[in-house]
């Protein structure tokens, strides 16, 4: 489910299957290795490759308490969205 400023998965009932969610996030994790793999074969070394996808996505990652008054505050500062209910 969608908890408020991230996604959380828990078990899935007996009759449930969690196959769709899990699927999603490989493609999501195989997008990003595509990219990471498109500049390392461009020439760019492993290092360079990690530095530069962290200094494009840094702005998403945040440690602190997203359930805190602090992470609206940070997300607007950011641009991010800060979605408070889902349908």
């Amino acid at each position: 489910p969608f908890c408020g400023n991230r996604f959380e998965f828990r078990a899935v009932g007996s009759s449930q299957n969690c196959c769709f969610p899990v699927m999603v996030c490989n493609a999501i994790m195989s997008a990003g290795m595509a990219h990471m793999a498109g500049l390392i074969e461009g020439g760019m070394s492993h290092r360079d490759a990690v530095a530069q996808v962290f200094k494009e996505n840094k702005h998403v990652i945040f440690t602190g308490n997203g359930y805190s008054a602090e992470w609206p505050v940070e997300a607007e500062k950011r641009g991010l969205p800060n979605l408070n209910t889902t349908p």
